[in-house]
Parts: structure tokens; sequence; C-alpha cells
């Protein structure tokens, strides 16, 4: 049946229909999510000279209704959507331009759409042409069974301007990494998914770092809780950073800049604010106080939302200044020669390990102050730290850097504060360190609930466990990637899996490593050793992290030592100045483990289940590495100089209660 669209086709080409293929692909890709669809396919074939011949997309939303026929297909700039949700970056299909953005690409888009009103399932087409858009045909509805899901697929033909490479290449992966990647990140836990031709997009590519936090604030008559999710990009994403503010449905309501888009220290960001709260919410530009229903942004629970995300976004960029952008800087410094040349006595490498200290405590406050000097002045700059941190009136440092560069009042009060008592300065240290170790342990004990989670955040754990190997305890914390090694002792696994043929009749009777590590993580550390100076022994740290609800046995002991023993056996790895330690990570332990550790107990290594000549191999519970945590950092701050009150309170302000 022929319908026409109220409009004309030169009408429809200059409402906005997008001029790039990619962003046309994704408007039909939105149009899937904004239909309730968890689950959205990319599907195409292609033949020798990558050549096209359709394009599908197709989603398990709930389907085009057919009642709704002459508002989303029959008219422009109105849709369905218009009356479902407020005009956003979420909706992006919105006002019915979504279904002519095949004419990018394409001359003929077909619909096939099942839906399911009132219990019964019905499956109709809608077609149109890229020559004619302001007449589209339908077909009448037809009864189906009930079981069949419903869904729509867009079938695009006659594509012209795109090859097999459009959709295959990097730009394009990276293209749908950036646009869908902050949604399906979102809705993680509810396996939302975009895949390509059966692969799903892998958009973990995209992000360096998350966080999420959960904030109460409470109105007059009643409590709002704000989910808060921190996304830390490897690239920049978009030209400007933004808190997104989502309703419970995690339709977005609104966006405000953050007050950290002026910085040069490539600190990308974004935040997304789920609540109930913006259920009934709008950002107001005319005149706020006026409105009489619902909220805007003059809602005092809103004005205090900003404040703590403002303070919650500051102490994420503090953090990341700490971790890897003061680092940074440093390595630049060392290379261009700005850092001074100490000699290499313990009382000066003191020195050089306390200036670069300040160095980073004073790029965290201010960052312009180093990115606004020329290599001269960078010298000069940092040869006047060197001589001012040695000095009792080393506070007149607020006043010298007050010359180079302008400092707010906030900022000159943090710098007098910073350089006024070493107490405080080494406490901040202190307290930052337990900080990220907490940060740590809390998100491997969310790993650990779940096999979902723990599936899904396998690399992460693998990340944390290789950067915090202080959780194996406290001598582990100067640890580095086994570089050398790394590859040798991951074959190493392939081989004893039996995935690969043996080299030799002795590596075909080595028995097959049946028990696969969930996590694998492969570590070092040079150890003093007699006669060979204090980095004369090379410590090999492997760790096996297996999956929740695993309960390691006698059968994972005789693995590893097998394990151990076949690696030895390598001349490469088997010196006289080499060790090997093998942890064995898991929720519980059996009997026979625990027998093992009263075996021996008389070694005086804590979780020790085998040692054999350079070889010795741990075996560690969850609740064992949470609890250590717990009790070895309240002893340690016991030890500190400062009152343990203050240290606490700093703590628990950050939530962490030792």
């Amino acid at each position: 049946m022929k319908n026409k669209v109220n409009i004309t086709d030169r009408s429809i080409e200059s409402a906005g229909i997008p001029k790039d293929y990619k962003e046309a692909l994704a408007e039909l890709i939105w149009n899937g999510y904004d239909a309730g669809a968890s689950r959205v396919e990319i599907l195409f074939d292609t033949n020798e000279i990558e050549h096209v011949n359709q394009l599908t997309v197709k989603d398990n939303g709930w389907g085009i209704d057919y009642r709704n026929l002459p508002m989303t297909f029959g008219t422009l700039l109105d849709s369905v959507k218009k009356l479902s949700y407020q005009r956003s970056s979420y909706v992006r299909g919105q006002k019915g331009k979504g279904r002519f953005s095949f004419t990018t690409f394409a001359r003929h888009a077909n619909w096939y759409t099942v839906v399911n009103p009132e219990g019964k399932a019905y499956a109709y087409n809608i077609a149109i042409a890229s020559n004619n858009k302001n007449e589209y045909n339908s077909t009448e509805l037809k009864e189906v069974s009930k079981e069949t899901p419903t869904g729509t697929e867009v079938i695009l033909t006659n594509l012209f301007g795109v090859t097999a490479s459009s959709f295959q290449s990097a730009d394009f992966h990276e293209f749908l990494c950036q646009e869908f990647g902050w949604f399906l990140f979102l809705n993680r836990k509810n396996q939302f998914s975009l895949l390509i031709n059966g692969e799903e997009l892998n958009y973990s590519s995209i992000i360096a770092e998350y966080d999420v936090k959960a904030v109460i604030l409470d109105d007059e008559d009643k409590s709002y809780s704000f989910d808060l999710t921190f996304i830390r990009w490897k690239t920049r994403i978009g030209d400007r950073y933004y808190y997104y503010f989502l309703n419970q449905k995690k339709r977005e309501v609104a966006k405000l800049l953050t007050s950290f888009n002026n910085n040069a220290i490539d600190f990308h960001h974004s935040v997304y604010v789920e609540s109930d709260f913006f259920n009934d919410f709008s950002y107001d530009r005319e005149d706020p106080g006026s409105r009489l229903i619902g909220k805007n942004q003059s809602h005092p629970v809103y004005r205090e939302l900003l404040r703590e995300l403002h303070e919650y976004l500051n102490k994420k960029e503090q953090l990341f200044i700490h971790r890897e952008a003061a680092d940074r800087l440093l390595r630049e410094y060392q290379v261009l020669g700005i850092l001074p040349t100490f000699s290499g006595n313990r009382l000066e490498q003191e020195k050089t390990q306390k200036l670069e200290k300040l160095i980073k405590e004073l790029y965290a406050l201010q960052p312009k102050i180093f990115k606004s000097l020329r290599k001269e002045q960078q010298k000069i700059f940092v040869g006047m730290l060197e001589i001012l941190m040695e000095s009792a009136d080393r506070t007149r440092l607020v006043d010298v850097l007050s010359e180079i560069t302008e400092l707010d009042e906030s900022s000159r009060h943090e710098l007098r504060a910073l350089l006024e008592k070493d107490e405080l300065f080494e406490a901040s240290q202190n307290v930052r360190m337990i900080e990220d170790r907490n940060s740590a342990i809390t998100m491997l004990q969310h790993f650990s609930d779940s096999d979902i989670l723990f599936e899904a955040e396998k690399e992460e754990t693998r990340r944390i466990m290789g950067e915090h190997c202080w959780m194996l305890g406290e001598n582990y914390h100067m640890t580095s990637p086994n570089i050398t090694s790394e590859a040798f002792l991951r074959e190493s696994l392939t081989i004893l899996d039996g995935k690969k043929k043996a080299r030799s009749k002795k590596e075909a009777e080595v028995p097959h490593y049946q028990s696969r590590p969930d996590v694998f993580v492969t570590r070092k550390r040079l150890l003093p050793s007699p006669g060979k100076g204090p980095y004369g022994l090379e410590e090999n740290i492997l760790i096996d992290v297996k999956r929740p609800a695993y309960t390691l046995g006698q059968g994972d002991l005789r693995q590893a030592a097998a394990y151990l023993r076949y690696v030895i056996k390598d001349p490469q790895h088997n010196g006289g100045d080499q060790l090997w330690k093998f942890f064995l990570i898991a929720e519980k332990a059996d009997a026979y483990i625990k027998e093992q550790y009263h075996s021996y107990a008389s070694k005086g290594k804590p979780y020790l289940i085998q040692g054999l000549r350079n070889f010795e191999i741990y075996a560690l519970c969850w609740k064992d590495i949470f609890n250590n945590y717990a009790q070895a950092h309240s002893y340690f701050l016991s030890r500190q100089k400062m009152d343990r009150s203050i240290l606490d309170q700093a703590l628990w302000e950050k939530g962490i209660k030792l």
C-alpha cells in the first residue's frame, strides 16, 4: 500500500540528513536502541572486490507500531520519539529524520518488523526508495506465531560510495566506539551489545579507566540517590567534556560542561549521573526561577549535586596527575635535561625523590605553571625549586610562583599548606597511597562476587594484580613487568594445555595443565645477593587468579609444580641467580591445601604450600587478601609520626575506614 509523506524530496534533503555514511548508519543503530533493543547487529556480505550487496541493521526491540506509521513514516520534523523523550543527544533518530539517513549511501531501504501488541504477534514490511522519499510502501499486517521475537530489520540495497573496507576499517571501529561506547558501558549490566557480522564491538579499547560512586542528597521531604559513572577516555572524545544527566530510564535530559575543559594534561573525561531526580527535570535557559511544575537547575538538590560533582571530578583529576600526567612530565624533563643531576649517595637520592614529589604536587595544584613555560624557563623554575625546598623559609616559593604565573587565592593557600610542614606533605602521600590501594581492593571485591563480572573484567583484574603485587605481601610492592619472559611463560601454558605440539619427547611427557588460569600475571623484582651486589638476584612472580567460587585443591598444586618444573628446565630460566614464586588465588582452599599450610608453617612464610630448590608455591583465598589489607594498613597508620586521628579523618572523608 502506497503512503504519502507530508513533505517534498527537496525539503527532506534540507532537513539535516547526515552527509557521512558512518553518521547515517549510527542513526539507524540509535533507532534500534530507542525502540527498547538491547542487541543491535550490523550484517553485510561482500564479494572478492569488496562490493557490498546489502547491509542489514537488526535489533531485538519492540518493533514499529503499525498504528503509529502516519507519525513515524508519514511526517518529517515530527516523531513518536518527540512525544516520548525530550530532544537530546541520546535520542539520535528524533524528529523522524533517522529513517531517511539511509539515503546517504543506499538507494533502497526495507523495514521488516515484528510487533506483539496484546499477546499477538504481527509482521509487516515498509519500503522507501531514495529517488522517491515523499512516498513509502507498507504491507498489510500478517499474524505470525506469538513466539516470534519482536524487533526490526532494516535492509539496505543498491549501496553506493562504500565498500567492505568502509565497515571493517579501524576508523569505522573507532567511530562506533566513540558514538556508542558510553551507552553500552552504562548498560553493561543489562548485557547491551552492538555486533558487526557477529563480532561484538569492543569499546573498552577507548576507555582508560572508570569509576562508579553513589551519592545521596536530601531534600526537605525526601532523599535522592544519584549513581555517578566517571569515564576517562584514552583519547579526546568530541570537543568538550560534559556532565550528562540521565533519568531513571538512562535517557539524557540535560548536559553541562565540566570545569576541567581548559586543562593541558590530556584529562579526557565524561561523567554520567543517573537518578529518578531527573525524571521530571528540564534545563530552563530563559528564567529558571519561574518554573512551577517539575525541577530545573534552580533546585537546591541540583545545586548541591553540582558541588559534589566538581569535588569528585577534581579528585579524579588530581589522582590522574599523580598517577600518569606528573610521571609523564618527569620523564619529559629527564629527556630534555631539565631535572638537575644528583650524585648516587643515599642523601642525594632522597633529595631527588623529594624534588620530584614537590614537582608532582605543584603540577597537580596548577598544571598551567609548567605548560606555560618554555624549556629555558622550565630549567630555571626547577632549579629554583631545588634551592628553595632546602630553605627554612620555603613558603616564599608561593610568592615566587605568583611572579611567574597567575595563581588564585585558593591555589596560593594550597601551596602554602603543602610547604609549611613536611609531616603534612608525607601524610598526603600516605593517604593517597591508601586511597589508591583501597580502590584496587574494592574493584577486586566487586569482580570476585560474580562469574559474569569476573569474565567481563578479566583484563582489568590482570592489570590490578600486576600493578598491586603488595596484596601478596608488602615486600612485593616494588615489582615490574616480566617483559623478557612473558612470551615464554604464556607459551608454556599453551604447551602444557596440549594446544601446541611439543618440541621434544620430554615436553610431550609433561602433564597437561588442565585447569588453565582464568587470569595469569607475570612480574619480577631484583633482590640483593651475597657476593653479587644489591641487585644480584632475580625473583620471578607468577600469579594464577581463579574464577569466583573456585576451590583450590591438590590438583592445582600438582599442576602448578609441574608447570614450574617445566619452566626451570629451560636454560635461560634456571640460573643460580633466579627464584620462582607461584601464587594461586581463589575463593576457597580445600582440606588438602590447609594441611599443606601446617606442613610448611615452620618455614615462617604464610600461605606457602610447597618449596623445592629455587621455587615456591603459595595459595591465598580472597578473604586472606582483603583481611590482610585492612590489618596491615591500620598498623602502617599507627606507625606514622602524625596523629592517627588526623589520618583516619582524611581517609574517612574518602570513604575508607581501617
